[in-house]
């Protein structure tokens, strides 16, 4: 492969790396469920975790985040950390 100063027309391949920093950049991280009716309606996911036999905590404040993960690493078993977010904070 020949290598050619830019803006001699010829086109840059991007790297592998920066595609998916810009992919990343777009991308909606998250699952949003609603009802047929359009309202937003979320699943208990720390429910199906307990319901599947693994350790799970709801994080409802800011405050108990790190105290519950902590308690999820200190378990030494598979663990769920359920941390709800706004369904707009994440952008479109």
């Amino acid at each position: 492969m020949s290598s050619s100063a830019e803006g001699e027309g010829v086109a840059r391949r991007a790297h592998p790396a920066d595609v998916r920093r810009n992919e990343a950049a777009l991308r909606h991280i998250g699952t949003e469920f609603s009802h047929p009716d359009g309202s937003p309606c979320s699943p208990d996911s720390a429910a199906m975790g307990r319901a599947f036999g693994i350790e799970s905590w709801k994080v409802n404040d800011a405050a108990s985040l790190e105290p519950t993960l902590r308690k999820a690493v200190q378990s030494g078993a598979p663990a769920l950390v359920e941390v709800p977010t706004d369904r707009d904070a994440a952008g479109p």
